[in-house]
């Protein structure tokens, strides 16, 4: 029986591991042209490096949120905030012209082509750009029930005396780590 109990847990700490890089990573907007495999397997690389190298995905989102607030305060007057920062930094804000196929428009680009009157300010809400999102409070409501499971299993263990695994640990690095994410 025990080597079953610890079978289990391994994969109950797998899937805690898994589960939280998941949903913790949240991958650039994909081109018009990109393929559902194309799109799975950038995120599966970034869910593979954040797994790897957690480290690299928390000063990759501390680096955007930093920029997404300079953005937001630099056009506030415009009516935008750090979440428009974001959605021009994902990719949300296309520029299409008869030329050529639409591509994300970037923050300088579209500075100057508005200087130039060659475009307007993109017009659209925070509201607008949240009820867009892809971020469902489902997926992230089962890791943070998995999460929670899993941590009070841990913290019950540890209060009668039972060891807790370096993989336990680990896990629970992870899963820290992901939340600051």
């Amino acid at each position: 029986m025990p080597v079953l109990f610890a079978h289990l847990t391994t994969r109950a700490i797998e899937v805690t591991i898994f589960a939280c890089t998941w949903i913790a990573v949240h991958p650039n907007i994909p081109a018009a042209d990109d393929t559902l495999l194309v799109i799975g397997f950038r995120r599966a690389g970034l869910v593979l490096c954040g797994m790897v190298v957690p480290e690299i995905i928390i000063l990759w989102a501390m680096r955007q949120w930093y920029s997404a607030r300079k953005i937001g305060q630099e056009h506030k007057a415009k009516g935008w905030t750090i979440t428009h920062g974001f959605f021009l930094q994902m990719g949300g804000f296309m520029m299409c012209d008869r030329k050529n196929p639409p591509y994300p428009i970037q923050l300088d680009d579209l500075v100057t082509r508005y200087a130039k009157g060659e475009i307007d300010w993109p017009e659209i809400t925070e509201c607008k750009i949240r009820d867009r999102s892809k971020g469902d409070a489902f997926s992230k409501g089962v890791v943070v029930f998995q999460t929670s499971w899993f941590l009070i299993q841990c913290i019950g263990r540890g209060a009668v005396g039972l060891a807790i695994t370096e993989l336990e640990l680990v896990t629970l690095a992870f899963a820290a780590l992901n939340a600051v994410t």
